[in-house]
């Protein structure tokens, strides 16, 4: 009986002990192959409102691109820290967990400040103050529901203080799919989404597409402008049209194409049928001016007859 008691409890000691280190928590770093899967700041340059004031000058971008390539600046201080600020965050309370933090491949910070803008208390909440240190990773929990994020970096551990950062990650489990906004996701309805949070529409793209070629499979085409029974606008009112609204009849304004935006293949069309308008116009035109020539001919003939 000793023997099974004793059996059953390091059993359960074992199984303790497999389980916290199960359970214990790896800051994502340059040293590990995991844990950035649903960083909330994957490209938060272009997703969100990032500043970066201080002494230290680099393109933000290498902070949020999952990358984990370090950069090497001027010292920060206490007088003259670097301040990464990040705003604009989608408002979704993180009751179970999220995680903020930072890694450095070397030349992390020793003395640094994490806090969050807290929009139920109206006001900044530390989430971490950390002095005298030789980190080159760090990760706080963090509760609550932030628009914005404050990362303090007053002093680094490299040479002179200088400082080499290469990652910072807010990680929020509850908002954020696996690799949001770092590459390619489907949504169930499998919509695709880079870089956006849009609206749900099939592709959503925050930022340039460049492309060899782009089709599009328009149902309505405008040849209908060449049908016997068209009814051709007269010029005069296209002139009235124009005078009082400031565009083409038919063809959305500056103002409504920068709210809504346009749709390439309808715009194609609107397009293509000014375009058979105006030769439409110069056709007739041209009719006007072969019967004009005609009759100018004419006119010559007969005033050197008269002359001769």
């Amino acid at each position: 009986m000793r023997n099974v008691c004793m059996f059953v409890t390091l059993f359960w000691l074992s199984m303790s002990a497999a389980y916290a280190q199960v359970a214990s928590l790896v800051a994502p770093n340059n040293n590990s192959f995991a844990g950035l899967e649903k960083n909330l700041l994957f490209h938060a340059d272009k997703r969100f409102k990032v500043t970066l004031t201080g002494p230290v000058q680099v393109d933000v971008s290498r902070l949020f691109d999952g990358a984990l390539d370090p950069f090497f600046g001027t010292a920060p201080s206490e007088s003259n820290p670097m301040v990464v600020l990040v705003e604009n965050l989608p408002l979704v309370h993180t009751q179970k967990k999220a995680y903020v933090g930072w890694t450095a491949r070397y030349q992390g910070s020793s003395r640094f400040k994490i806090e969050g803008f807290e929009t139920g208390a109206n006001d900044w909440i530390i989430l971490a103050d950390v002095s005298n240190t030789s980190l080159n990773d760090y990760i706080a929990e963090a509760r609550g529901t932030f628009s914005k994020l404050r990362y303090t970096f007053y002093n680094g551990i490299g040479a002179a203080g200088a400082i080499g950062l290469s990652e910072l990650f807010f990680l929020h489990g509850e908002y954020v799919t696996a690799y949001d906004g770092l590459m390619v996701q489907y949504d169930r309805n499998n919509n695709v989404k880079m870089g956006s949070n849009a609206l749900p529409t099939d592709l959503s793209v925050n930022g340039t597409i460049t492309a060899k070629r782009v089709r599009v499979l328009q149902q309505g085409w405008a040849d209908f402008v060449f049908e016997p029974d068209y009814k051709l606008p007269d010029l005069s009112e296209v002139e009235s049209f124009i005078r009082q609204h400031g565009h083409l009849p038919e063809i959305p304004s500056a103002a409504v194409v920068q709210k809504e935006g346009v749709d390439l293949g309808d715009v194609s069309a609107k397009l293509l049928q000014k375009i058979e308008e105006l030769t439409l116009y110069m056709i007739e035109q041209q009719k006007k001016m072969a019967v004009l020539s005609a009759e100018n001919k004419e006119m010559k003939e007969k005033i050197e007859k008269l002359t001769r």
